[in-house]
């Protein structure tokens, strides 16, 4: 076929037609720019779409919804500066990819010595260790409860041995107890009570007669303040002046009995409180010593400490 048939085909002159297909046009436009200009005036129809696309290769799921995300949707259709849009974005991600594989590459690479124990050996070994672990804390937990017993054993045994010491000089009270003792006390107070019983009369009869005494010595008659009495009082001031020494003797007597019975008790007392104080001693004395007796019969010894060092060497 002629220029001139293409020229009237394209509805141009040949002269534009032998400009257009000159062979130093052709040279200085071949690849995009020869295609974007056919595409982009006419020459060459554009009716490919993505559905259009894909239909004509046979391409796995994920490549066609890779595709479906970097094209444009049907029906719009598919132009170069998607396709160099689309390429340039798949090359700068095949770049990232590129890059990342490297570095993971690198660091993936081992510069360390190579080991020389199988798989089998290390689990072997790390069996071992946790066996040796698990001993170290069992005994490390024994050994706590056991210096725990031995410590409290210890510190009793010492605590009852100062009580004990502190009894040492008590001795055994007698069989009688505080029962001699208060009934010797409940004697001597009865004895008291009759003795201040006498001097309470002796002191009544003593004013009393000291009363009298004082009546006779006026000359008023008994019967009258206004009689004077004449009859001679002498016998019987005599009389009641010797009774009222007699009773002051008695009186006097008694002061003398009831400061000694009142001594005599205070001792009895006394004595009573250091018997009943000696019981109280003595009984402590034997709940110590049985409890001492006790703590001897526990066999206990200090346990050894185990060398929990090992732990940090494991």
């Amino acid at each position: 076929m002629s220029q001139g048939t293409w020229g009237d085909i394209l509805e141009c002159s040949g002269k534009t037609m032998n400009m257009m297909f000159s062979s130093e046009l052709m040279e200085q436009m071949m690849g995009a720019d020869l295609a974007e200009y056919l595409l982009n005036e006419g020459f060459l129809e554009n009716d490919m779409d993505i559905e259009k696309l894909l239909s004509l290769c046979s391409l796995s799921k994920d490549a066609e919804d890779e595709l479906r995300m970097l094209l444009p949707e049907a029906p719009e259709k598919i132009t170069l500066g998607d396709i160099q849009e689309a390429y340039d974005m798949c090359f700068a991600a095949r770049a990232e990819r590129k890059k990342s594989l490297a570095e993971a590459e690198a660091a993936a690479k081992y510069a360390g010595p190579v080991p020389t124990r199988s798989v089998e050996d290390i689990n072997t070994e790390q069996q071992s260790v946790s066996q040796q672990i698990g001993r170290l804390s069992a005994e490390s937990a024994s050994y706590t409860k056991l210096k725990a017993a031995y410590d409290a054993h210890t510190k009793a045994m010492e605590s009852l041995a100062e009580k004990l010491e502190a009894y040492k000089e008590v001795k055994a009270p007698p069989k009688t107890g505080q029962e001699s003792v208060k009934k010797e006390i409940k004697n001597k107070r009865d004895v008291l009570q009759e003795v201040q019983s006498s001097i309470q009369v002796a002191e009544k009869d003593i004013a009393f007669m000291g009363k009298v005494l004082e009546a006779l010595a006026k000359p008023v008659c008994p019967i009258s303040n206004k009689l004077v009495c004449s009859t001679d009082k002498t016998g019987i001031r005599s009389e009641l002046e010797d009774g009222v020494e007699q009773k002051e003797e008695i009186a006097a007597c008694g002061r003398m009995k009831k400061a000694c019975l009142e001594k005599e008790l205070a001792e009895l007392e006394k004595k009573r409180e250091a018997i009943a104080k000696q019981e109280r001693d003595y009984q402590s004395k034997l709940v110590y010593l049985e409890q001492y007796e006790k703590e001897q019969k526990v066999s206990l010894t200090e346990p050894v400490k185990p060398d929990l060092g090992l732990l940090t060497e494991l």
